[in-house]
């Protein structure tokens, strides 16, 4: 099975002309599995993505190969404001050959962009039934101070709320939560907040609501170096009249304030006991090269399981293996494989697991790429037919041409045909390109049509 030509045959490109590689949208994922007795990969799924003329996702398609056919899943329709903020997300599936409505969930935002409300619907004989309601309310700063989540009827419902303070740095200082029971609102928990001159977080306190009083639960206290790096935290539990030690996390980084080490204490026998720890190295990019988890047996630190890490020149992570240790041999886990575009957008995403890193699933992933034509007139007829062509292509127009330049590129935007076009009516010679998606372009002066076409 060749795999990228017959993908491409399936991909359903959203093109839009602008300045080459200035843009480009997710148009489409394809996702395979191997299979290990005939040593192929095997279709399982692809996703298909449309836009509207803003650049926003609109449509979220997914289809699922099922014996030896493409076949529906799932749908999501996305609609948005006038401020292009989400106003609905509506959710289909596919059974009996139709869309049938699942749920939906409606959004209002104020005109800045804070979310005021979610409404989660599901569809039930025939109409929308209401399942949940959220709700949230601001102050002039715009932090959230109140949320209130309530599923069920007027006569028994289940729900949370959480009022929450600042003080006049915007840091959040207490957040109450009360939680419905049948009818009412009843408090529940109490977190309340202290910080340092530099808004850092130095303590939580947790208190629950016993026998109608705040009563002691939790307690958390943060420190920092001199650049405001967490060097660690401690968690206390309540005992009735004291604090008492729980676990801790203790952090140190480099020079370049990378995390190099996280340590986990817990506290028995009134001494700190170490538990596990992460050591952590980077390159001269500060990506991060490799984790190595040890764990605290009697007075050693014994390895159980690491990660290694590696980029491309654009420093995006093309790999990352997991091991595990047993018996001080290590064994592969698992291994991701990524490659990427010039853009830095991923093109594929490949799974393996086991000791000889045998495959598992692979993703490929297509895009909409912005090519270099500056003006398209629409109101011109160009007719491309069959579509998809094999080996020739019929041309059809109504622009008076004369030494017009005909272009064909592909989906990448690179030039694969340059030639000239006289004539309104002519059948062009396909046959040397390679199976896939193009664009033919006619440019007679200042007059530019183009469409796309499918080489099989």
């Amino acid at each position: 099975m060749k795999k990228h030509i017959l993908l491409l045959l399936l991909l359903a490109v959203l093109f839009t002309f602008n300045s080459f590689a200035q843009e480009s949208l997710l148009d489409s994922t394809y996702t395979w599995n191997w299979n290990s007795s005939t040593n192929e990969w095997e279709y399982n799924r692809k996703e298909i993505y449309q836009y509207n003329t803003d650049g926003e996702l609109i449509t979220h398609i997914e289809i699922w190969w099922e014996n030896n056919n493409w076949l529906n899943r799932f749908r999501q329709n996305l609609s948005r404001d006038a401020n292009h903020h989400l106003a609905m997300d509506f959710r289909e599936v596919w059974q009996d050959s139709v869309w049938i409505n699942s749920f939906r969930q409606v959004y209002n935002h104020s005109p800045n962009g804070n979310l005021l409300s979610k409404t989660t619907q599901s569809w039930n004989n025939g109409s929308w039934t209401t399942d949940s309601e959220y709700t949230l309310d601001y102050d002039l700063n715009n932090n959230l101070v109140f949320t209130e989540y309530v599923s069920g009827t007027d006569t028994f419902f289940t729900g949370s709320q959480t009022y929450i303070t600042y003080d006049t740095n915007g840091n959040k200082i207490s957040m109450l939560t009360r939680a419905a029971t049948g009818t009412e609102w009843v408090n529940s928990t109490l977190d309340l907040y202290t910080y340092d001159n530099n808004n850092n977080k130095t303590s939580l306190i947790g208190q629950h609501w016993i026998n109608n009083a705040w009563v002691n639960h939790h307690m958390s206290t943060y420190t920092y170096d001199v650049n405001n790096l967490t060097t660690g935290y401690t968690n206390y539990m309540w005992n009735d009249t004291i604090w008492l030690n729980g676990d801790r996390y203790i952090y140190s980084y480099d020079n370049n304030n990378n995390k190099i080490l996280e340590l986990y204490q817990f506290w028995a026998d009134s001494i700190w006991l170490d538990n596990f720890r992460f050591l952590y190295t980077y390159d001269l990019q500060n990506n991060q090269l490799s984790n190595l988890r040890e764990s605290f047996y009697d007075t050693i630190w014994v390895p159980d399981g690491r990660g290694t890490y590696t980029y491309d020149a654009n420093n995006n992570l093309t790999s990352s293996l997991s091991e595990y240790m047993t018996e001080n041999i290590w064994h592969i886990a698992n291994k991701y494989s990524y490659e990427f575009d010039d853009n830095s957008n991923i093109l594929n995403l490949l799974f393996q697991n086991g000791e000889n890193l045998e495959n598992n699933y692979t993703t490929d992933y297509y895009y909409d790429y912005m090519l270099s034509i500056t003006e398209v007139d629409n109101r011109t007829n160009l007719t491309l037919y069959p579509n998809p062509a094999t080996n020739t292509l019929t041309i059809n127009t109504d622009l008076n041409l004369k030494n017009a330049q005909l272009q064909i590129h592909n989906a990448q935007g690179q030039l694969v045909t340059n030639s000239t076009f006289d004539v309104r009516y002519s059948i062009f010679d396909i046959s040397s390109l390679n199976s896939g998606i193009y664009f033919l372009s006619l440019t007679n002066g200042t007059e530019v049509i183009s469409k796309k076409f499918v080489k099989e």
